[in-house]
This record gives structure tokens, C-alpha cells and sequence, in this order.
């Protein structure tokens, strides 16, 4: 039996034995009901035994029909302003991967990096982490994959090699684990970098009234992305995945690895609006002074428009008229 039609019936068999169940001391039937969708919710999301997006539909669907809450009361939590900080953020990363800037950026600081083990596998991981703090995790990870598998070929071989040695091999290990583990952690310093992040504020501002902004969350975000990056690092290297040999040569990471060209009009661009609208996050406790009404939410979208509407400048047959084409496929 698959992992989908366990999860699929676990979470129907615990949902309905909750609800023929009472409700714990201090709860009222309604809390129980709701804890129960959630449990539901819970095993279908882990086990995507149906869409997420039908799965995050639910609330909607079985709250009127438990008597927990009326149907408008529940569609309006769907229309948070937070969702528009998601939606603004991730067409700004769509329009940062289209124009190949995360790679181009991953190529600068890799190709510069020393090409010892220890120093090309921080390297990795610090603009790992920096590119994950703007574009998703999974997208960051898929992108980062192969950079870091032609730096390891070009310093240690493949690593997969069964002559090679332990340190060899330990080096290969730490580096694919390293891509993963620094996408996670620079996902958490900006409320863009990760869903969850965006979602946890949201549920902060509906439950106790608690509204953190973008500059708020990277106050503690970048710290603790700066502190995490390097003790992830010292586990791998030192302690998980301990290695110790001589590298490669800067020349032969180069080599392996590629080279980008120069930065066109297109990038230059979407480089300029994107750091324009983290400067106004950052900001915008001083901006809220001059532009009342201004916020997170609204610069993510004032941003995604500007890709979407500004001609992206590049030249040739084929050439693309916006930074970002929004296509409607019917």
C-alpha cells in the first residue's frame, strides 16, 4: 500500500474517531472539531494523498458543515495580506531564476573562493544560503545541485569512485548535504525565503495581533543565518563528514563550473528592482513616514508588477518584450 492511501485513510480514520469522541476537559466541542481538521489536514499535507492546494481548501469545506463558523468567516482568513507578501515575493524569484541571476551570482562567489575542500565547501554554502534568503528552497537546492557537483568533480572526483578515499568520499557527502542544509537556513532570514515564514506571521497577526514586519524579521533572521552557516559548516567538515586533503586549483573550479558571460540588460534590471524592493522592506519604517498606507505586502506587489509590466531590454529573435511573462494557459 502506498505511503498516499495510508495517509489518505489514517487521516479520515483519525478525523472521524475525533469527532465521535468528547471533547478534552477545558475545550469546547468547537475547539475539538477544528483540532480534529487539522489533524486531517495535517496527515494529508505530510502524506500528499491529495493536492496541497485542495488540502489547504478543507477549513473552507468542513468548518460551515462541523457548525464552527459560517462560510464568509473562513473565506476571509484566505485573503490575508500576507499571502500577497508570498504572491509579490514569488514573482520577484521567478524573475531572478528566468534571468539566471542565482546562477550567476552562485558562479561569481564559487569561481572566486579558494579551491581547498573546507574553503570551497563554506563558499557553497554561504551563497547557498544568500540566494534561499529571496528565492524558494526546493529552487535554490535545484539550482545549486549542479554547481556544487562540478566543483566537487573538478577538486575530489566524483566521489562515488570505490578507490577513492574516505576523506574523498566524506567531502562528496558533505558537500550535496551542505546544498540542502544551507537552503533551509537561509530560508529563514527573510519572510520571502521559505512559505512557512510568511505563514507563521500571519498567524501571528490574526491570533494575538502581533504584526512583524520584513526589517523586524531579518533582525533576527540574518543572525541567525550568519551564526548557523558556519557551525552547519564546522558539523559537516569537522565532525559528521570529516575530510582533510589538497584540492584542486582556483583554475580547474573555474573550468568546471562555467562561466556566465556579462551581465546583460535583462539582469541588470531585475537586479535593480529586486534590491530596490529589499531596500524599501528594510526601510519602510522610514517610508511609512512619507507613503501612509505603505507595507510589506504592498511593495512585494509593487515589485512583481514591475517585472511583469517592465520591458526587459533584450535583443534578437525570440527575445522575451517583459522581465517576466505572466501566461494564461485556458
Amino acid at each position: 500500500m502506498s505511503l498516499q492511501r495510508v495517509g489518505l485513510w489514517l487521516g479520515v480514520a483519525v478525523f472521524t474517531a475525533m469527532l465521535l469522541l468528547p471533547a478534552p476537559e477545558g475545550l469546547s466541542p468547537a475547539g475539538w472539531r477544528v483540532a480534529a481538521v487539522t489533524v486531517l489536514i495535517g496527515c494529508w499535507w505530510f502524506t500528499e494523498a491529495v493536492p496541497v492546494t485542495l488540502t489547504g481548501s478543507l477549513p473552507f469545506l468542513l468548518l460551515p458543515l462541523l457548525g464552527v463558523t459560517k462560510p464568509e468567516a473562513v473565506a476571509g482568513q484566505y485573503m490575508s495580506p500576507v499571502l500577497f507578501l508570498i504572491l509579490g515575493g514569488s514573482v520577484l524569484g521567478l524573475a531572478f531564476e528566468k534571468w539566471n541571476l542565482h546562477r550567476r551570482m552562485a558562479l561569481f562567489v564559487v569561481s572566486r573562493s579558494s579551491a581547498q575542500p573546507r574553503a570551497l565547501l563554506l563558499a557553497i554554502m554561504s551563497v547557498t544560503a544568500f540566494v534561499s534568503m529571496w528565492v524558494n528552497n526546493s529552487a535554490t537546492t535545484v539550482m545549486m545541485l549542479p554547481i556544487a557537483m562540478a566543483a566537487l568533480g573538478a577538486v575530489a572526483g566524483s566521489g562515488d569512485d570505490s578507490s577513492a578515499d574516505v576523506g574523498r568520499r566524506n567531502f562528496a557527502a558533505a558537500m550535496i548535504l551542505s546544498v540542502s542544509f544551507a537552503s533551509n537556513i537561509g530560508g529563514f532570514a527573510t519572510p520571502i525565503g521559505t512559505p512557512v515564514n510568511s505563514i507563521a506571521m500571519g498567524i501571528l497577526d490574526r491570533t494575538y495581533g502581533l504584526e512583524i514586519s520584513f526589517a523586524q524579521w531579518m533582525a533576527f533572521g540574518i543572525p541567525f543565518t550568519l551564526i548557523g552557516i558556519p557551525v552547519c559548516w564546522w558539523i559537516l567538515c569537522r565532525w559528521i563528514m570529516p575530510f582533510d586533503f589538497t584540492g584542486g586549483t582556483r583554475e580547474q573550479v573555474r573550468a568546471a563550473i562555467g562561466d556566465c558571460g556579462p551581465l546583460g540588460t535583462p539582469e541588470r534590471r531585475v537586479l535593480a528592482i529586486v534590491l530596490l524592493v529589499a531596500a524599501a522592506w528594510v526601510f519602510l519604517p522610514l517610508l511609512e513616514k512619507r507613503i501612509p498606507g505603505l507595507t510589506d505586502a504592498g511593495i512585494a506587489v509593487a515589485g512583481a508588477l514591475l517585472v511583469c509590466i517592465m520591458p526587459s531590454g533584450a535583443r534578437g529573435p525570440g527575445a522575451p518584450a517583459r522581465l517576466l511573462d505572466w501566461k494564461i494557459r485556458l
